[in-house]
């Protein structure tokens, strides 16, 4: 299963933690869509990123290999239940279609943010490793420095 990660799980010594069968395959850009804070994660004390549709905007992440092992640990990891759709999700899992190089498309799944009240700002430690992951896997400079733009808040 191919998996696009656009948020923390750029790093990839996280994803090693998270999803230890990992393969990273390289960069890829999913189009027609943006990077959005709707939610508030108590485990990071600030909002947490996920992808929203936005015409003539592009999120670039990376896409893994995952194992089916792996894919039920990030299931987890992330709060979605797949095997039960009534259940409280704090993301759910979708198929993308992301382009890894000119002509190069490839399916994958990510996860996106199911918005609630608690939504705020990320936290300048949480945009600082999203950069991060940016920076280590060679993104275009426009887009780290749009990364570098968006609006943090204080830790809690």
């Amino acid at each position: 299963m191919n998996y696009f990660a656009y948020g923390s799980n750029l790093d990839q010594v996280q994803m090693g933690h998270r999803c230890p069968d990992a393969k990273l395959t390289g960069s890829a850009q999913l189009t027609g869509h943006q990077l959005c804070f709707p939610r508030h994660s108590l485990v990071r004390g600030c909002a947490v990123a996920s992808v929203e549709a936005h015409a003539d905007s592009v999120v670039w992440g990376v896409i893994y290999e995952l194992s089916d092992e792996d894919l039920t640990r990030l299931d987890a990891r992330e709060g979605h239940d797949p095997v039960n759709p009534s259940a409280v999700n704090s993301y759910i899992r979708i198929d993308v279609s992301v382009q890894q190089s000119p002509g190069k498309t490839t399916k994958a799944v990510t996860y996106v943010a199911v918005p609630d009240d608690t939504q705020g700002r990320p936290s300048p430690d949480y945009m600082a490793h999203i950069i991060g992951g940016a920076l280590a896997h060679g993104f275009p400079s426009d887009y780290v420095d749009k990364l570098k733009t968006i609006e943090t808040g204080e830790d809690n």
